[in-house]
């Protein structure tokens, strides 16, 4: 498979990487240069494996999982209180810090 890679001062774009190699990666270049990371994954589970495994190697409060304020992405009138408190609590950690990575999905 072809991967590609690049990089601006901003962002970072890492296409056709396989496997945990996106999680290492990302793990590698936050360890190096601490800046503040957003990934958004395809979906939930894919955002959640991908914390997972990133967490995994991290260490806990390393990285947020930012979920939807929903139950179901198409009743929007079903809240879930949970995610709505996870996501006031990523807010607040990003609100005070300069360096973390969030992973969410859209």
């Amino acid at each position: 498979m072809h991967s590609a890679f690049s990089y601006s001062k901003r962002s970072v774009f890492l296409n056709g990487a396989s496997g945990s190699a996106p999680v290492l990666f990302l793990a590698a270049y936050y360890q190096l240069q601490r800046p503040p990371v957003v990934v958004v994954m395809p979906d939930r589970e894919e955002a959640l494996y991908f914390f997972n495994d990133l967490e995994n190697i991290l260490g806990e409060n390393q990285a947020f999982f930012f979920p939807s304020s929903f139950k179901k992405p198409y009743k929007l009138d079903a809240l879930d209180n949970s995610s709505i408190l996870l996501r006031a609590e990523v807010l607040s950690y990003i609100n005070k810090h300069d360096s973390y990575i969030i992973i969410t999905y859209p």
